[in-house]
């Protein structure tokens, strides 16, 4: 049986026992990608997070998760992965991260700078395929919404961050469609004459 397989028959929905603490910590620092994509599916699921004993400390989550996403962006595993992300679903992964995080009032905005950072960070060391996943899987998504566009906009003096901050923009504005194609008509909507 794989590390993997281990962890996930831990977490496995209908197993009520705890699991160590201890034991999750020495799981999250393995190197074994698949491993670290059990652990991530278990801490996205708050029945499971409650089932480690003690509790794990939030900051220790939140580098964790950094430290493994930033691994699936940089690896780009195949989509046929059982267990850890590809880079463009990493990308979604954590543009559904921030906006959980953006929406929560005791969230820190530290961490959302820290967030905001670590992706820049990413995109300045990526490659071309890495930059585009960064805008078109996660700041796409996010510019949906003004407010979190906005909170990015110090991207824009950047030279390398500018223009994907733009494009991104765009592509939240329109909601996907190329520039210049109109919106669809809600039902029951009439034309201008």
């Amino acid at each position: 049986m794989s590390l993997a397989d281990e962890i996930a028959g831990a977490f496995a929905p209908g197993a009520d026992e705890t699991i160590p603490a201890e034991k999750v910590r020495g799981w999250m620092r393995s190197e074994d990608l698949e491993a670290l994509g059990a652990i991530a599916a278990a801490l996205w699921r708050d029945e499971d997070v409650a089932r480690i004993r003690p509790a794990l400390d939030w900051d220790e989550v939140f580098r964790f998760l950094l430290q493994y996403y930033a691994r699936c962006f940089r690896e780009n595993l195949p989509l046929d992965g059982r267990r850890a992300h590809s880079r463009y679903q990493a990308g979604w992964a954590v543009a559904s991260w921030f906006a959980a995080l953006w929406d929560d009032a005791s969230i820190p905005r530290q961490r959302l700078l820290q967030m905001k950072n670590w992706l820049a960070a990413l995109y300045r060391e990526g490659d071309d395929g890495l930059r585009l996943c960064i805008e078109t899987a996660t700041l796409e998504h996010l510019f949906e919404r003004a407010a979190i566009a906005v909170w990015f906009e110090d991207w824009l003096s950047d030279p390398l961050l500018g223009p994907a901050h733009v494009r991104a923009l765009d592509w939240g504005r329109n909601q996907g469609r190329p520039p210049g194609r109109p919106r669809p008509k809600k039902r029951g909507q009439r034309g201008k004459r």
